[in-house]
């Protein structure tokens, strides 16, 4: 881990770059609880132990005080005093970051109730709540690109564990980095459902200081799959402690999502059909449109005329039927009769275009098939994977590219896209009249926030109503300055040309270095970024090239916390350059 600017090694709590606080009077709450307060400490022991992150324990008050560490760590500090409450917001004043855990001196020395003031007026958080009546809401749902939660992909579910007197809470604040929501990921209206919440602001002194609220217990630790769950802590303290890092943006620049709508095409395409696709062009976007060959047959001069104005064109099947189960023999003569006949009725439909199971009907045996004969995506339910992002057909979800080896011919490798939302039409439905398309767009806009992908199935049989499909359309329009309104097959070219850049950053030799890889392969159609996080608010990065000369790649503002650099200029290769940040206090946090 890098360190941050002051970290050092040394016996004093001046030394330390984290300072961990073993509230005696939380200590003692937790004792007439029932549980084991001492576990909270224990296991942040262990957490920075682990990944070698320079720290002193600090047992009181006293201590607290004194400490002038660059993070200041609240393992569930549930009772705090008056005292300690001030050395705090003093640690803050001065500059120091704080990072806390769950309830946070919510409770005085003699555990009686105080309210929520502190948090609010010192860590910057509101509790709305906890998930006790939601027995479903049990995975936190992170958002990708964040920058405290970019280690783990869009929409990673990490399933959180329900005990009784520690459910995980419902957070307010002014930048959400993760959820807490059921397995579907189900956006309810009027629902809080932040479960990790950050901020950096000035504080009067005129420093300024960050803070992360995690909305959970240290206690949930040892359930929850440890793996993911240090990835996100370590995220988290990295961003708090001020350390640089830089990463893949998941879409291309400037885009922070992906949109893709995607219509099956069973029948013979209607007026509707037409309408729909002229009202996408008029906002920016493109379809994907999954026809079985009954349908071509029936409408291939429309398909054509679409393809034509940019549409997509890919296969839903040789007939509406069941592909899972099937002999492997009797799957493959299925396929192969699909793609003969497509091409029979004039459909320009190369070999590489993607696949979508009838009713989603398909098997490990389907997707080998379609891997053999190099189909370039395959559309599919999302329970396929445990994120809201595309990934590499046999490739483990958020394997790369962070630095490992990068996965051969990847231009030839299938694409996995999960549909992770329902359509409007399916929403409407289930929803009462009044209020009508407000479920349909906050899941959208929820999907945004995260970074992810959404593919919005568009119903050939539409049910919303003429103004509806009006302010669907619109609502797609409004949304493209971030967000890429595409097709299926565009989205499958980006991911293997993503998979191909790697990045590292560490010091070499005292210096901050940054090395990209950029795999040979198609040139990008769109901008691949590296995003760098700040070590402060709108600080200036400067890069000197080290090896071959090479062109300084163009350097863009992402937010005042991060700065993208894009890849667009350069050719496949490996480079190095020293990474420097000038300071600067300036800037607008807000993402």
């Amino acid at each position: 881990m890098v360190k941050p600017q002051g970290a050092g090694a040394g016996s004093s709590a001046q030394a330390f770059a984290v300072v961990l606080y073993a509230s005696p009077v939380a200590q003692t709450y937790w004792a007439s609880t029932g549980f084991d307060g001492r576990l909270n400490i224990q296991l942040w022991q262990r957490f920075l132990r682990k990944y070698s992150i320079p720290f002193q324990l600090i047992t009181s008050v006293d201590q607290l005080e004194s400490s002038s560490g660059n993070t200041l760590i609240l393992p569930s500090a549930v009772a705090l005093s008056q005292r300690e409450k001030k050395a705090i917001a003093r640690f803050r004043a001065k500059g120091g970051s704080v990072l806390s855990s769950w309830l946070t001196g919510v409770k005085n020395e003699r555990g009686i109730d105080t309210g929520f003031e502190f948090m609010v007026d010192t860590l910057g958080v509101k509790v709305a709540g906890n998930t006790e009546k939601d027995a479903k809401d049990t995975f936190m749902i992170l958002h990708g690109d964040s920058p405290v939660t970019h280690h783990l992909p869009a929409g990673m579910r990490i399933w959180m564990d329900r005990i009784k007197g520690l459910y995980p809470l419902r957070l307010e604040g002014k930048n959400t980095a993760a959820h807490i929501m059921d397995w579907s990921r189900k956006a309810t209206l009027g629902k809080v459902s932040s479960l990790v919440v950050f901020d950096e602001r000035l504080e009067s002194t005129g420093m300024h200081s960050r803070s992360i609220a995690l909305g959970y217990s240290e206690q949930l630790w040892v359930s929850v799959n440890p793996k993911l769950l240090e990835a996100v802590t370590h995220n988290a303290l990295q961003w708090v402690m001020r350390i640089p890092s830089a990463y893949t943006a998941t879409w291309p620049h400037p885009y922070r999502s992906a949109l893709v709508t995607a219509v099956d095409v069973v029948d013979a395409l209607t007026d509707l059909d037409m309408e729909n696709a002229k009202r996408l062009e008029e906002v920016g976007g493109r379809a994907t449109y999954y026809v079985v060959n009954e349908a071509a047959a029936k409408s291939a001069e429309r398909l054509l005329g679409l393809q034509a104005r940019g549409h997509e064109i890919a296969y839903l099947g040789d007939r509406y039927a069941d592909f899972r189960d099937q002999p492997a023999t009797v799957q493959a003569q299925r396929l192969d009769n699909m793609r003969r006949t497509m091409a029979a009725h004039g459909l320009a439909i190369t070999p590489a275009s993607g696949f979508h199971p009838p009713m989603d009907s398909y098997d490990r045996q389907t997707e080998k098939l379609l891997n053999e004969r190099a189909f370039g995506h395959l559309l599919v339910t999302l329970d396929a994977s445990e994120a809201r992002l595309p990934f590499l057909f046999n490739t483990p979800v958020g394997s790369s590219p962070t630095g490992q080896p990068i996965p051969k011919n990847l231009s030839s490798r299938m694409v996995v896209l999960p549909r992770t939302q329902e359509g409007p039409d399916e929403l409407v439905d289930n929803c009462e009249p009044e209020i009508g398309l407000k479920p349909f767009f906050r899941e959208v806009e929820l999907s945004e926030q995260m970074a992810a992908l959404t593919v919005i199935p568009i119903s050939s049989k539409n049910e919303l109503t003429d103004a509806q499909r009006a302010e669907v359309f619109n609502h797609f329009g409004s949304r493209r300055e971030f967000t890429w309104l595409t097709t299926s097959g565009q989205v499958a070219d980006w991911w293997r040309l993503r998979e191909g850049v790697g990045v590292r950053m560490g010091l070499v030799d005292q210096t901050l270095r940054l090395s990209i890889r950029i795999e040979s392969g198609p040139a990008p159609t769109q901008a691949p970024a590296i995003w760098i996080n700040l070590p402060e608010m709108g600080s200036t990065l400067q890069l000197q090239a080290r090896g071959r000369p090479i062109e300084t790649p163009r350097l863009v503002a992402v937010d005042a916390w991060r700065t993208a650099m894009l890849l667009d200029r350069l050719p496949p290769g490996e480079y190095h350059w020293d990474v420097r940040f000038s300071r600067s206090m300036s800037g607008d946090a807000s993402l």
